[in-house]
Protein backbone atom coordinates (compact mmCIF):
# COMPACT_ATOMS: atom_id res chain seq x y z
CA UNK A 1 0.00 0.00 0.00
CA UNK A 2 0.63 3.60 -0.73
CA UNK A 3 -0.64 6.99 0.18
CA UNK A 4 -0.46 10.46 -1.94
CA UNK A 5 -1.42 13.23 0.51
CA UNK A 6 -2.25 16.70 -0.99
CA UNK A 7 -3.34 19.28 1.67
CA UNK A 8 -6.18 17.74 3.62
CA UNK A 9 -6.90 15.04 0.87
CA UNK A 10 -5.20 11.63 0.63
CA UNK A 11 -5.37 8.98 -1.86
CA UNK A 12 -4.55 5.25 -0.39
CA UNK A 13 -3.61 3.08 -3.29
CA UNK A 14 -2.80 -0.65 -3.23
CA UNK A 15 -0.02 -2.20 -5.11
CA UNK A 16 -1.67 -1.84 -8.87
CA UNK A 17 -1.78 1.67 -8.53
CA UNK A 18 -5.50 2.22 -7.53
CA UNK A 19 -6.91 4.19 -5.44
CA UNK A 20 -9.18 2.48 -3.01
CA UNK A 21 -9.40 4.96 -0.17
CA UNK A 22 -10.14 9.02 -0.37
CA UNK A 23 -9.67 10.47 3.05
CA UNK A 24 -10.30 13.61 4.32
CA UNK A 25 -8.22 15.02 7.10
CA UNK A 26 -8.39 10.54 7.76
CA UNK A 27 -11.74 10.37 7.75
CA UNK A 28 -13.07 8.43 4.91
CA UNK A 29 -14.81 10.27 2.23
CA UNK A 30 -17.83 7.93 2.12
CA UNK A 31 -18.63 8.44 6.42
CA UNK A 32 -18.01 12.19 5.70
CA UNK A 33 -20.34 12.43 2.47
CA UNK A 34 -22.95 10.78 4.93
CA UNK A 35 -22.99 13.31 7.43
CA UNK A 36 -22.73 16.52 4.87
CA UNK A 37 -26.02 15.25 3.00
CA UNK A 38 -27.91 14.34 6.23
CA UNK A 39 -29.82 17.26 5.80
CA UNK A 40 -30.33 18.57 2.49
CA UNK A 41 -32.99 20.73 0.85
CA UNK A 42 -34.83 18.48 -1.09
CA UNK A 43 -37.47 19.50 -4.26
CA UNK A 44 -37.57 19.00 -7.93
CA UNK A 45 -34.09 19.68 -6.91
CA UNK A 46 -31.73 19.08 -4.74
CA UNK A 47 -29.73 22.02 -2.61
CA UNK A 48 -26.10 20.67 -0.51
CA UNK A 49 -24.34 22.71 1.86
CA UNK A 50 -21.29 25.16 0.11
CA UNK A 51 -18.84 22.81 1.96
CA UNK A 52 -19.51 19.48 -0.51
CA UNK A 53 -18.67 22.07 -3.55
CA UNK A 54 -15.77 23.38 -1.60
CA UNK A 55 -14.97 19.29 -1.06
CA UNK A 56 -15.05 18.75 -4.56
CA UNK A 57 -12.89 21.51 -5.09
CA UNK A 58 -10.22 20.02 -2.90
CA UNK A 59 -10.85 16.52 -4.21
CA UNK A 60 -9.97 17.68 -7.63
CA UNK A 61 -7.18 19.74 -6.79
CA UNK A 62 -5.25 16.69 -5.00
CA UNK A 63 -6.01 14.94 -8.26
CA UNK A 64 -4.14 17.67 -10.29
CA UNK A 65 -1.64 17.42 -8.30
CA UNK A 66 -1.38 13.80 -8.19
CA UNK A 67 -1.04 14.19 -12.26
CA UNK A 68 1.81 16.73 -11.89
CA UNK A 69 3.54 14.96 -9.58
CA UNK A 70 3.95 12.32 -12.18
CA UNK A 71 2.22 9.77 -10.23
CA UNK A 72 0.92 7.00 -12.46
CA UNK A 73 -2.68 8.56 -14.16
CA UNK A 74 -4.53 5.22 -12.80
CA UNK A 75 -4.19 6.92 -9.15
CA UNK A 76 -5.82 10.17 -10.77
CA UNK A 77 -8.67 8.10 -12.54
CA UNK A 78 -9.53 5.84 -9.57
CA UNK A 79 -9.18 8.74 -6.84
CA UNK A 80 -12.03 10.46 -9.08
CA UNK A 81 -14.47 7.25 -9.11
CA UNK A 82 -13.97 7.02 -5.05
CA UNK A 83 -15.08 10.82 -5.02
CA UNK A 84 -18.07 10.47 -7.23
CA UNK A 85 -18.64 6.81 -5.59
CA UNK A 86 -19.45 8.54 -2.30
CA UNK A 87 -22.75 10.39 -3.48
CA UNK A 88 -24.30 6.70 -4.56
CA UNK A 89 -25.47 6.18 -1.00
CA UNK A 90 -27.75 9.71 -1.03
CA UNK A 91 -28.44 9.49 -4.69
CA UNK A 92 -29.85 5.95 -3.47
CA UNK A 93 -32.20 7.21 -0.65
CA UNK A 94 -33.62 9.89 -2.99
CA UNK A 95 -34.07 6.70 -5.91
CA UNK A 96 -35.70 4.25 -3.30
CA UNK A 97 -38.09 6.74 -2.10
CA UNK A 98 -38.99 7.82 -5.73
CA UNK A 99 -37.93 10.97 -5.99
CA UNK A 100 -36.17 10.21 -9.39
CA UNK A 101 -36.43 13.91 -10.40
CA UNK A 102 -34.35 14.97 -7.38
CA UNK A 103 -31.98 11.83 -7.86
CA UNK A 104 -30.73 12.86 -10.92
CA UNK A 105 -30.78 16.52 -10.35
CA UNK A 106 -28.04 15.28 -7.40
CA UNK A 107 -25.78 14.02 -10.34
CA UNK A 108 -26.39 17.08 -12.82
CA UNK A 109 -24.83 19.03 -9.77
CA UNK A 110 -21.99 17.09 -9.06
CA UNK A 111 -21.25 16.85 -12.91
CA UNK A 112 -21.50 20.38 -13.13
CA UNK A 113 -19.31 21.50 -10.87
CA UNK A 114 -16.80 19.25 -12.22
CA UNK A 115 -17.08 20.63 -15.58
CA UNK A 116 -16.66 24.56 -13.66
CA UNK A 117 -13.82 22.76 -12.29
CA UNK A 118 -12.38 21.73 -15.46
CA UNK A 119 -12.88 24.69 -17.48
CA UNK A 120 -11.24 27.21 -15.25
CA UNK A 121 -8.21 25.05 -14.32
CA UNK A 122 -7.58 23.50 -17.71
CA UNK A 123 -7.34 19.90 -16.50
CA UNK A 124 -9.67 16.88 -16.90
CA UNK A 125 -11.32 14.67 -14.24
CA UNK A 126 -12.56 11.48 -15.18
CA UNK A 127 -16.09 11.87 -14.98
CA UNK A 128 -17.57 8.04 -16.31
CA UNK A 129 -19.46 7.62 -12.82
CA UNK A 130 -21.59 10.95 -12.91
CA UNK A 131 -22.27 10.61 -16.02
CA UNK A 132 -22.97 7.02 -16.08
CA UNK A 133 -25.94 7.83 -13.15
CA UNK A 134 -27.23 10.36 -14.55
CA UNK A 135 -28.39 8.47 -17.88
CA UNK A 136 -29.46 5.53 -15.74
CA UNK A 137 -31.18 7.75 -13.83
CA UNK A 138 -33.24 9.23 -16.69
CA UNK A 139 -33.25 6.28 -18.67
CA UNK A 140 -35.68 5.35 -15.52
CA UNK A 141 -37.48 8.10 -15.42
CA UNK A 142 -38.65 7.62 -18.91
CA UNK A 143 -36.53 9.92 -20.58
CA UNK A 144 -34.77 7.47 -22.97
CA UNK A 145 -32.82 10.06 -25.41
CA UNK A 146 -31.40 12.44 -22.34
CA UNK A 147 -30.60 9.25 -20.81
CA UNK A 148 -28.71 6.99 -23.39
CA UNK A 149 -26.47 10.45 -24.05
CA UNK A 150 -25.01 10.48 -20.86
CA UNK A 151 -24.22 7.11 -21.07
CA UNK A 152 -22.89 7.04 -24.19
CA UNK A 153 -20.99 10.06 -22.65
CA UNK A 154 -20.08 7.64 -20.57
CA UNK A 155 -18.56 4.62 -21.99
CA UNK A 156 -16.32 7.81 -24.30
CA UNK A 157 -15.03 9.47 -21.35
CA UNK A 158 -13.97 5.71 -20.21
CA UNK A 159 -12.66 5.02 -23.25
CA UNK A 160 -10.40 8.20 -23.74
CA UNK A 161 -9.27 7.42 -19.95
CA UNK A 162 -8.59 3.95 -20.66
CA UNK A 163 -6.14 4.76 -23.79
CA UNK A 164 -4.18 7.42 -21.12
CA UNK A 165 -3.59 4.58 -18.93
CA UNK A 166 -2.22 2.81 -21.86
CA UNK A 167 -5.23 -0.13 -21.18
CA UNK A 168 -7.50 0.04 -24.46
CA UNK A 169 -9.91 -2.32 -23.32
CA UNK A 170 -10.50 -1.47 -19.90
CA UNK A 171 -13.57 0.84 -20.49
CA UNK A 172 -15.62 -2.78 -21.87
CA UNK A 173 -15.38 -3.13 -17.48
CA UNK A 174 -17.70 -0.10 -17.62
CA UNK A 175 -21.27 -0.01 -16.29
CA UNK A 176 -21.19 2.34 -19.62
CA UNK A 177 -20.46 -0.26 -22.23
CA UNK A 178 -22.29 -3.28 -20.45
CA UNK A 179 -25.22 -1.28 -20.94
CA UNK A 180 -24.93 0.44 -24.55
CA UNK A 181 -24.02 -3.40 -25.72
CA UNK A 182 -26.36 -5.39 -23.46
CA UNK A 183 -23.89 -7.63 -21.60
CA UNK A 184 -25.30 -10.69 -19.35
CA UNK A 185 -23.49 -9.23 -16.30
CA UNK A 186 -25.23 -8.76 -13.30
CA UNK A 187 -23.05 -6.24 -11.75
CA UNK A 188 -24.92 -3.06 -13.40
CA UNK A 189 -27.16 -1.18 -11.89
CA UNK A 190 -28.91 -0.86 -15.36
CA UNK A 191 -29.08 -4.76 -15.76
CA UNK A 192 -32.44 -5.66 -14.26
CA UNK A 193 -34.32 -2.65 -15.65
CA UNK A 194 -32.63 -2.43 -18.80
CA UNK A 195 -30.34 -4.84 -19.69
CA UNK A 196 -31.87 -8.45 -19.13
CA UNK A 197 -35.75 -7.06 -20.58
CA UNK A 198 -33.92 -6.37 -24.21
CA UNK A 199 -31.98 -9.56 -23.86
CA UNK A 200 -34.89 -11.70 -23.17
CA UNK A 201 -36.83 -9.92 -26.37
CA UNK A 202 -33.74 -11.20 -28.44
CA UNK A 203 -33.75 -14.28 -26.99
CA UNK A 204 -37.47 -14.60 -28.53
CA UNK A 205 -36.83 -13.52 -31.78
CA UNK A 206 -33.75 -15.84 -32.15
CA UNK A 207 -35.74 -18.98 -31.11
CA UNK A 208 -38.48 -18.21 -33.51
CA UNK A 209 -35.45 -17.92 -36.16
CA UNK A 210 -34.38 -20.79 -35.05
CA UNK A 211 -37.79 -22.74 -35.26
CA UNK A 212 -38.24 -20.82 -38.94
CA UNK A 213 -35.31 -21.52 -40.62
CA UNK A 214 -32.94 -24.22 -38.79
CA UNK A 215 -30.34 -22.24 -38.39
CA UNK A 216 -28.50 -23.28 -35.01
CA UNK A 217 -28.12 -19.37 -33.82
CA UNK A 218 -27.69 -18.36 -30.08
CA UNK A 219 -28.01 -15.28 -28.45
CA UNK A 220 -24.26 -15.94 -27.41
CA UNK A 221 -23.32 -15.56 -31.15
CA UNK A 222 -25.18 -12.77 -31.56
CA UNK A 223 -23.12 -11.58 -28.96
CA UNK A 224 -20.09 -12.78 -30.48
CA UNK A 225 -20.72 -11.42 -33.84
CA UNK A 226 -22.45 -8.48 -33.64
CA UNK A 227 -22.83 -6.86 -29.77
CA UNK A 228 -18.80 -7.18 -28.84
CA UNK A 229 -17.97 -6.18 -32.51
CA UNK A 230 -15.64 -3.45 -31.77
CA UNK A 231 -15.69 -1.49 -35.35
CA UNK A 232 -19.82 -1.61 -34.86
CA UNK A 233 -20.01 -0.01 -31.38
CA UNK A 234 -21.79 2.96 -32.44
CA UNK A 235 -24.52 1.06 -34.29
CA UNK A 236 -24.97 -1.67 -31.72
CA UNK A 237 -25.39 1.26 -29.49
CA UNK A 238 -27.84 2.60 -31.78
CA UNK A 239 -29.50 -0.71 -32.10
CA UNK A 240 -29.79 -1.17 -28.31
CA UNK A 241 -31.30 2.03 -27.82
CA UNK A 242 -34.18 1.43 -30.71
CA UNK A 243 -34.23 -2.12 -29.04
CA UNK A 244 -35.27 -0.46 -25.31
CA UNK A 245 -37.56 2.01 -27.11
CA UNK A 246 -39.24 -1.25 -28.62
CA UNK A 247 -39.28 -3.32 -25.84
CA UNK A 248 -40.91 -0.31 -23.36
CA UNK A 249 -43.23 0.41 -26.30
CA UNK A 250 -44.52 -3.23 -25.81
CA UNK A 251 -45.03 -2.77 -22.22
CA UNK A 252 -48.56 -1.04 -23.05
CA UNK A 253 -50.37 -3.73 -25.63
CA UNK A 254 -53.53 -3.50 -23.50
CA UNK A 255 -53.83 0.18 -24.87
CA UNK A 256 -52.86 -0.85 -28.34
CA UNK A 257 -56.07 1.25 -29.71
CA UNK A 258 -54.38 4.69 -28.73
CA UNK A 259 -51.59 3.48 -31.05
CA UNK A 260 -54.42 3.86 -33.90
CA UNK A 261 -53.55 7.46 -34.38
CA UNK A 262 -51.08 9.32 -36.73
CA UNK A 263 -48.45 9.88 -34.23
CA UNK A 264 -48.45 6.20 -33.44
CA UNK A 265 -47.91 5.28 -36.73
CA UNK A 266 -44.79 7.76 -37.38
CA UNK A 267 -43.46 6.33 -33.74
CA UNK A 268 -43.97 2.75 -35.78
CA UNK A 269 -42.48 4.08 -39.16
CA UNK A 270 -39.64 5.46 -36.98
CA UNK A 271 -38.82 2.57 -35.06
CA UNK A 272 -38.93 0.22 -38.12
CA UNK A 273 -36.52 2.64 -40.46
CA UNK A 274 -34.11 3.30 -37.57
CA UNK A 275 -33.88 -1.40 -37.66
CA UNK A 276 -33.08 -0.93 -41.58
CA UNK A 277 -30.37 1.66 -41.01
CA UNK A 278 -28.84 -0.98 -38.41
CA UNK A 279 -28.89 -3.90 -41.09
CA UNK A 280 -27.74 -1.68 -43.96
CA UNK A 281 -24.79 -0.49 -42.03
CA UNK A 282 -24.25 -4.20 -40.73
CA UNK A 283 -24.27 -5.53 -43.98
CA UNK A 284 -21.63 -2.60 -45.02
CA UNK A 285 -19.71 -3.21 -42.52
CA UNK A 286 -19.22 -7.35 -43.82
CA UNK A 287 -19.43 -6.74 -47.53
CA UNK A 288 -18.10 -3.27 -48.23
CA UNK A 289 -14.24 -2.53 -48.09
CA UNK A 290 -13.88 0.33 -50.45
CA UNK A 291 -15.78 3.22 -48.89
CA UNK A 292 -17.63 3.91 -51.65
CA UNK A 293 -21.84 5.08 -51.55
CA UNK A 294 -23.50 1.01 -50.15
CA UNK A 295 -26.91 0.92 -50.18
CA UNK A 296 -29.29 -2.02 -48.01
CA UNK A 297 -29.72 -3.55 -51.81
CA UNK A 298 -26.11 -4.07 -52.09
CA UNK A 299 -25.51 -5.33 -48.83
CA UNK A 300 -28.74 -7.90 -49.93
CA UNK A 301 -27.26 -8.83 -53.10
CA UNK A 302 -24.02 -9.55 -51.95
CA UNK A 303 -25.06 -11.55 -48.92
CA UNK A 304 -27.54 -13.44 -51.21
CA UNK A 305 -24.65 -14.48 -53.27
CA UNK A 306 -22.40 -15.04 -50.63
CA UNK A 307 -24.84 -17.85 -49.56
CA UNK A 308 -25.86 -19.15 -52.76
CA UNK A 309 -28.90 -17.58 -52.92
CA UNK A 310 -28.99 -15.38 -55.62
CA UNK A 311 -26.56 -16.48 -58.97
CA UNK A 312 -23.09 -14.87 -58.81
CA UNK A 313 -23.45 -11.77 -61.18
CA UNK A 314 -27.10 -10.90 -61.22
CA UNK A 315 -28.03 -7.35 -61.34
CA UNK A 316 -29.80 -6.19 -58.79
CA UNK A 317 -32.80 -4.84 -61.71
CA UNK A 318 -32.51 -9.02 -63.09
CA UNK A 319 -33.24 -9.86 -59.84
CA UNK A 320 -35.83 -7.60 -58.93
CA UNK A 321 -37.41 -8.87 -62.28
CA UNK A 322 -37.42 -12.25 -61.74
CA UNK A 323 -39.47 -11.48 -58.68
CA UNK A 324 -43.58 -11.50 -59.05
CA UNK A 325 -46.45 -9.74 -57.02
CA UNK A 326 -43.89 -6.96 -55.56
CA UNK A 327 -42.71 -3.60 -56.85
CA UNK A 328 -40.00 -2.69 -54.38
CA UNK A 329 -40.42 0.98 -55.04
CA UNK A 330 -44.26 0.93 -54.59
CA UNK A 331 -45.87 2.13 -50.82
CA UNK A 332 -46.02 -0.72 -47.79
CA UNK A 333 -49.64 -0.70 -48.13
CA UNK A 334 -49.33 -2.75 -51.66
CA UNK A 335 -45.91 -4.49 -50.51
CA UNK A 336 -45.86 -5.57 -46.96
CA UNK A 337 -49.15 -7.94 -46.83
CA UNK A 338 -47.43 -9.59 -50.11
CA UNK A 339 -43.92 -10.68 -48.47
CA UNK A 340 -45.66 -11.37 -45.30
CA UNK A 341 -47.71 -13.64 -46.81
CA UNK A 342 -44.66 -15.30 -48.43
CA UNK A 343 -47.03 -14.53 -51.83
CA UNK A 344 -43.56 -14.15 -53.78
CA UNK A 345 -42.08 -16.23 -56.64
CA UNK A 346 -38.53 -16.03 -57.99
CA UNK A 347 -37.86 -17.44 -61.07
CA UNK A 348 -41.04 -19.16 -60.82
CA UNK A 349 -40.81 -20.79 -57.40
CA UNK A 350 -41.74 -19.15 -53.97
CA UNK A 351 -38.70 -17.02 -52.39
CA UNK A 352 -36.84 -18.31 -49.42
CA UNK A 353 -37.80 -17.23 -46.03
CA UNK A 354 -34.40 -15.59 -45.91
CA UNK A 355 -34.49 -13.64 -49.02
CA UNK A 356 -38.20 -12.69 -47.94
CA UNK A 357 -36.70 -10.99 -44.53
CA UNK A 358 -34.31 -9.39 -46.10
CA UNK A 359 -36.34 -7.51 -49.21
CA UNK A 360 -38.89 -6.52 -46.55
CA UNK A 361 -36.00 -4.63 -45.25
CA UNK A 362 -35.25 -3.43 -48.37
CA UNK A 363 -38.47 -2.07 -49.21
CA UNK A 364 -38.85 -0.11 -46.11
CA UNK A 365 -35.49 1.14 -46.19
CA UNK A 366 -36.01 2.58 -49.33
CA UNK A 367 -39.98 3.37 -48.03
CA UNK A 368 -38.57 5.23 -44.83
CA UNK A 369 -36.00 7.42 -46.06
CA UNK A 370 -37.76 8.98 -48.84
CA UNK A 371 -41.42 9.25 -46.94
CA UNK A 372 -43.05 10.38 -43.21
CA UNK A 373 -46.42 9.36 -44.78
CA UNK A 374 -48.47 7.49 -41.69
CA UNK A 375 -49.47 4.11 -42.85
CA UNK A 376 -51.96 1.74 -41.39
CA UNK A 377 -50.16 -1.36 -42.59
CA UNK A 378 -47.08 -0.31 -40.42
CA UNK A 379 -49.35 -0.03 -37.10
CA UNK A 380 -51.45 -3.29 -38.47
CA UNK A 381 -48.31 -5.56 -39.04
CA UNK A 382 -45.96 -3.76 -36.91
CA UNK A 383 -45.05 -6.78 -34.57
CA UNK A 384 -44.65 -9.13 -37.39
CA UNK A 385 -42.58 -6.36 -39.41
CA UNK A 386 -40.36 -5.65 -36.59
CA UNK A 387 -39.99 -9.61 -36.15
CA UNK A 388 -38.95 -9.76 -39.83
CA UNK A 389 -36.31 -7.25 -39.34
CA UNK A 390 -34.58 -8.78 -36.32
CA UNK A 391 -34.37 -11.98 -38.49
CA UNK A 392 -32.81 -9.93 -41.46
CA UNK A 393 -30.73 -8.41 -39.08
CA UNK A 394 -29.41 -12.11 -37.97
CA UNK A 395 -28.59 -12.91 -41.66
CA UNK A 396 -26.41 -9.56 -41.79
CA UNK A 397 -24.47 -10.56 -38.91
CA UNK A 398 -23.73 -14.13 -39.45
Amino acid sequence: MSSFTHEDITFVCNNKYETEHLLVKGTDIRLLMLQLTSAPLIGRKVALPASVNTLANQVFEAIEGATQQGLNPFVAVTAADRFFESFTSFWRCLFTLGLQKAASELWSLVLGWTLDWEAKHSARIHKGTPLFFLGATLIDQGDADAGFLFVYNAMEEDKAWSRTLSMPNRYKLSPAYKTATIQDKTDNFLYISFVRPIREAIELYVQSFRNLTGASLTLNDIQARFLDNPDLEEVVFFFVYNMHLHVERNRFKQFSRLYENDFGKLKKLDSIFNMCLVIEETLQYRFSKSGATYYISDGIMDLGRNKGWIPAGESKNEFLDKLTNVNISGAPSQNVPVILTHNLTYQGTPLRPELSYLLLAWHLRNYGGHNIEAQDVLRQFYDQIFEWLMYALFLASQ
